[in-house]
């Protein structure tokens, strides 16, 4: 008499929209080999499971969360299931200001982002005018500008996905 199946989930279990997903195979011991690995709930398109290890891997085209389940030759299931997450890309809210006057004194506020995954990035596209700068750590521009221009705030998380809009100020 064996014991029933239990199972170690690969070894990544979230992924974001449109960022090469890999899980890994999961490791299942006890039980009666060989094993089979189902999808519970609606694997987002772009995935696929790996019926011989239990991997799930792709591009995924649409946020979702599903669960691996792992069955023995016996039909007995394993105690737990592979928990899988993917999030959303980010999307981002511009400050609250997004124009200002040379000469004076001009505070974007911070932006505001949501899916992707943390830590994000806030980098200028064009060229910032002189006497303003990024804060690194929320996106607000300020200062006091001493010449004209139009440039854009881009937004990147950890994955390396960008927001699909910037933040322009002029």
């Amino acid at each position: 008499i064996v014991a029933p199946p239990t199972v170690t989930c690969g070894a990544i279990t979230s992924g974001e929209v449109g960022v090469a997903f890999n899980s890994g195979p999961m490791t299942v011991t006890g039980g009666v080999a060989p094993y089979t690995y189902t999808v519970v709930g609606t694997l987002p398109a772009g995935l696929s499971l790996n019926t011989s290890n239990g991997a799930v891997s792709g591009t995924p085209t649409a946020p979702g969360t599903f669960t691996i389940k792992v069955t023995d030759s016996n039909g007995a299931s394993a105690t737990g299931t592979c928990s899988i997450t993917i999030v959303a890309p980010p999307t981002v809210t511009c400050g609250a200001i997004t124009s200002g006057e040379v000469g004076v004194p001009f505070n974007s506020g911070p932006m505001t982002v949501t899916g992707g995954v943390a830590p994000y990035t806030y980098t200028v596209v064009g060229t910032l005018p002189a006497g303003l700068s990024l804060n690194t750590s929320n996106g607000a521009v300020s200062g006091t500008p001493t010449a004209p221009g139009t440039f854009s705030i881009k937004v990147t998380d950890s994955n390396g996905a960008s927001a699909t809009g910037t933040c322009s100020i002029t």
